[in-house]
């Protein structure tokens, strides 16, 4: 028979702590579960990428109203990653393939903008917005959600960043 002391058993809690799997704990569960629906979620919120392109799409005219190119490619940048994102990231709704318009309407449209950009300056900048700003409008209404309608901005909502260079 096995006289166990102390230090015997609390030895072997501890190594039975460390043997322990994580997802045997139940808050790690509920952790991880919480973590990968908060990620599911994300990927099919259309809308959590649209307000970021929205953001990055004005800062980006706000950077070249100021003449700033390096912010302005800044935010063009960012523009593309996140459209990069929502197309591969295969998001249908209401049977409209999300994705493939990004990439139609979107990532097309951003790339004739750079491409104008670089042969015309940041000078010609209104003529080519406007035509992306089209881009977004034409992915909209063929996505069946005309009743949003991009513009140009008016008015800078970013009175706390200075785009100047």
């Amino acid at each position: 028979m096995i006289k166990w002391t102390f230090w015997g058993v609390f030895a072997l809690m501890v190594i039975a702590a460390c043997n322990q799997n994580k997802t045997d704990n139940p808050q790690t569960q509920v952790s991880q579960q919480t973590h990968t629906e908060q990620e599911e979620h994300e990927q099919v919120e259309l809308a959590i990428y649209m307000a970021r392109l929205q953001r990055y799409m004005e800062k980006a005219y706000w950077s070249a109203k100021s003449n700033n190119e390096a912010l302005h490619n800044f935010y063009i940048h960012e523009m593309e990653e996140t459209m990069e994102h929502v197309q591969e990231a295969g998001i249908t709704e209401d049977g409209v393939n999300i994705s493939y318009n990004m990439l139609q309407f979107g990532l097309k449209s951003l790339e004739t903008y750079e491409s104008r950009i670089a042969e015309e300056g940041l000078a010609s900048y209104p003529t080519h917005f406007q035509n992306l700003i089209n881009g977004c409008n034409g992915c909209h209404l063929t996505s069946k959600k005309g009743m949003i309608k991009i513009q140009a901005p008016s008015v800078n909502h970013y009175s706390s960043q200075d785009f100047t260079p």
